[in-house]
C-alpha cells in the first residue's frame, strides 16, 4: 500500500471482505485513502475461499443438499456493507464449474460481473457480465506484457483478465509500461468494474461486433 507507484496505475484490491470482521478499521481507512486508480472488489469466489462449484448438487464428497443460497446471502452481507459489485476471481479448480444456480446467485449478489475459469470466454448472464481468466502472469514485467500481447488474436476489441500474486504498484506499473512499448494504444489497463460494463455493452450490442468497424 505504501508502495510509490500505487496511484499511477490502475489496481483492484481484492481484499476478502470478511476480513471486516477481524480488522474492519483497516478496511474503512484504506478506502478513505485510496487514489482515484485504486478500486475495491472481492476476489477469491468473494466474501471467503472456496470453490462454489461444490455448493450445488450433486455434491461429490459430502452428499449435502445445495449450499448456493447459504453462499449468496453470506456474500451479500459483506458485498452490500462494503459497497462491491465485482468478484475478481471465482476460484474453481478442480471443482465444477459454476451450474446454473450458482450463475444466477452471483448475478444477484455480484450483479457488476464475475471473472471465473470455468465459463465460455465471455458473455451476460441474469444481466451480469462475465469473463474467463486469462491466466498467471510471470515474474519479469517484459515476459508479463509478452504473455499479454502473444494472446492477442482475430479482430478487436478482445477482453481479458490476468492475475498476479503479491505484486507490489511497481511491478504493475512496469507492466503497463512494457505493455505501452509493446502494443502502443491497442492494449489498455482499466479497472474490472469498467470492463465487465464494456463486456456486457459488447455482448448486448450486436452492432458493436460488426467486422466492418474494425476494417
Amino acid at each position: 500500500w505504501n508502495d510509490p507507484a500505487r496511484g499511477t496505475t490502475v489496481l483492484n484490491w481484492a481484499f476478502n471482505p470478511n476480513l471486516a470482521e477481524r480488522f474492519p478499521l483497516g478496511m474503512a481507512w484504506a478506502r478513505e485513502h485510496a487514489t482515484d486508480k485504486d478500486y475495491f472488489i472481492a476476489g477469491d469466489s468473494g466474501a471467503g475461499y472456496l470453490n462454489p462449484g461444490w455448493l450445488s448438487e450433486p455434491r461429490r464428497f459430502s452428499d449435502l443438499p445445495s449450499g448456493m443460497d447459504t453462499w449468496e446471502r453470506h456474500c451479500k452481507r459483506f458485498y452490500d456493507q462494503w459497497d462491491l459489485k465485482v468478484t475478481g476471481f471465482v476460484i474453481d479448480g478442480f471443482a465444477p464449474g459454476l451450474s446454473e444456480e450458482g450463475m444466477d446467485a452471483y448475478a444477484r449478489f455480484s450483479s457488476g460481473g464475475i471473472c471465473a475459469q470455468k465459463v465460455t470466454p465471455s458473455g451476460v448472464h441474469e444481466g451480469m457480465p462475465y469473463i474467463r481468466m486469462s491466466g498467471d502472469l510471470p515474474h519479469d514485467p517484459k515476459q508479463a506484457a509478452y504473455a499479454i500481447t502473444s494472446n492477442f488474436n482475430g479482430p478487436a476489441p478482445q477482453f481479458m483478465v490476468w492475475r498476479s500474486i503479491l505484486q507490489t504498484p511497481t511491478w504493475y506499473a512496469n507492466v503497463e509500461r512494457e505493455l505501452k512499448a509493446t502494443a502502443g494504444e491497442e492494449a489498455q489497463i482499466i479497472d474490472m468494474a469498467t470492463l465487465l460494463w464494456l463486456v456486457k455493452e459488447y455482448q448486448e450490442n450486436p452492432q458493436l461486433q460488426a467486422p466492418e468497424r474494425y476494417e
